[in-house]
């Protein structure tokens, strides 16, 4: 009754929220007034694209 597609993939659904997320804090970085704030949204931008590229990554390597 089920076949291989309908299986949830948690890393994968995790990884995609995470980059969306990741560049919605990059997109921040135009519309932050100080520099340290666009630092800060730079260096947390960059951090959880990279974790959500972790979880893409290893939804790939799942049987």
């Amino acid at each position: 009754m089920s076949d291989e597609n309908d299986v949830i993939n948690p890393p994968k659904i995790i990884g995609l929220f995470l980059s969306v997320f990741g560049f919605a804090v990059l997109v921040a970085i135009a519309f932050t007034p100080t520099f340290s704030g666009r630092i800060t949204n730079l260096i947390c931008g960059t951090v959880i694209l990279i974790v959500s590229g972790v979880f893409l990554w290893m939804s790939k390597k799942q049987p």
